[in-house]
């Protein structure tokens, strides 16, 4: 029963993520890391027609970490979390409902800082 509370709270954390508004242009306050102009490119150019694809900047466990949310194109599509030197810290969401990242509840614990990129 707490798994299924748990995970009902996440969703709902993302819905809300998701209600947001929407822009289709790179925020002008936040900068990438160099690391991420690759990834920043592939990812958008993938996802520029899927409606609810964001990229975002949020404080997570003391440090700042950028999420890749991949919208409501890919049924179980989920959100890939990494630290600001571009390693990749967790998966969240997708078809397993993982809703932790480093053993650390992700939407009870992150804030959000920037929306860097969204459709």
């Amino acid at each position: 029963m707490q798994f299924s509370i748990t995970k009902s709270i996440f969703f709902i954390f993302l819905g809300c993520i998701v209600l947001s508004s929407c822009k289709d242009e790179e925020s002008d306050d936040y900068e990438l890391p160099a690391c991420f102009t690759e990834l920043y490119d592939l990812f958008t150019d993938e996802f520029d027609d899927c409606p609810e694809t964001k990229i975002i900047v949020y404080e997570f466990d003391g440090r700042e970490v950028i999420a890749f949310e991949q919208g409501i194109c890919i049924s179980d599509a989920g959100i890939n979390v990494y630290e600001t030197d571009c390693e990749e810290i967790c998966f969240l969401g997708g078809i397993a409902g993982i809703f932790e990242c480093d053993g650390i509840n992700f939407s009870e614990n992150a804030v959000l800082k920037n929306i860097i990129w969204e459709r």
